[in-house]
């Protein structure tokens, strides 16, 4: 039996409903599972790069309520048509990310269906077609719900360790890393006092979390590009690493200063023991003043 469309209209919803995200992410997963097909109908224009990132029909938005760069500037028509640009490009996701940091609204509807997980996997796929060696900018705490960067996340969770020690690198614009000179530098230093890269496990530190040897190449890692991290994010997946991976030692080499902190914090955890500075010192500062 087919399923019988039904319009959600933006002026009938509860403002409380509608602002604690409570209704809207529940009809995207309806239709994102089959179970239902709605229409939106008169919601704000920058909900637009959304329905066409999920594939919800919708018609007739309105302005902002209050101005909003870009979007208050163009007609419902001319964002739509930007979403199919990007689409074409395979960026559609970008222009949803750099829409929604402008609604705090949309910001945590977006977190919310990206951290859905009760619903049918194939939907975490974007609707667009992506370049195998497309650049993947991560340039926000939303870049990091992205579908491939969730399924890295999985593809971490099934290493384990082969080695009692690992050494911790920095990431490096060189991919894969094995290429980095940055890293060559670090393996001279750590010879010297008698470390082999066969003898370690070695896990560089990054933006996407911890990135055990064998998923250098993996293709997110390849392709990703960042800007501030979410030190935060990446503490949580490092403590989800090395709950798993208990390894007898842990060398630091790692060149920014927050990344190290959250090995200090595991430290005092009790989760990572014999944790030690290798001889590298750090070529990028960023500290936060109290």
């Amino acid at each position: 039996m087919a399923v019988q469309e039904t319009e959600i209209c933006f002026n009938t919803m509860r403002d409380d409903w509608y602002r604690a995200n409570q209704l809207v992410p529940r009809r995207f997963r309806d239709v994102l599972s089959g179970r239902a097909l709605f229409r939106f109908c008169g919601f704000p224009r920058q909900w637009i790069p959304l329905f066409e990132y999920f594939g919800m029909p919708w018609r007739d938005c309105c302005a902002p309520t209050e101005y909003m760069p870009i979007v208050s500037g163009i007609s419902d028509e001319q964002l739509a048509g930007h979403c199919r640009a990007a689409r074409q490009a395979g960026t559609l996701r970008t222009l949803v990310e750099s829409i929604v940091i402008l609604d705090p609204v949309l910001a945590d509807f977006l977190y919310i269906l990206d951290n859905t997980t009760h619903y049918d996997p194939e939907a975490r796929q974007p609707r667009e077609v992506i370049a195998p060696d497309a650049e993947l900018r991560l340039t926000g705490w939303q870049s990091y719900g992205r579908p491939e960067v969730l399924a890295f996340e999985a593809e971490v969770d099934r290493i384990c360790k082969f080695k009692s020690t690992a050494v911790l690198l920095p990431c490096s614009r060189h991919r894969p890393y094995r290429n980095s000179r940055t890293h060559k530098k670090i393996w001279r230093a750590l010879g010297k006092i008698g470390y082999k890269p066969e003898d370690v496990d070695q896990l560089v530190v990054t933006s996407l979390g911890i990135v055990p040897e064998r998923l250098w190449e993996y293709p997110v890692v390849m392709r990703y590009d960042a800007g501030v991290p979410d030190i935060y994010r990446v503490l949580r997946l490092a403590r989800r690493f090395f709950r798993r991976n208990r390894y007898m030692r842990v060398l630091d080499c790692l060149q920014f200063a927050p990344y190290s902190n959250v090995f200090s914090i595991l430290r005092l955890e009790k989760i990572i023991r014999g944790l030690s500075r290798g001889p590298v010192n750090r070529s990028r500062q960023f500290y936060l003043k109290a």
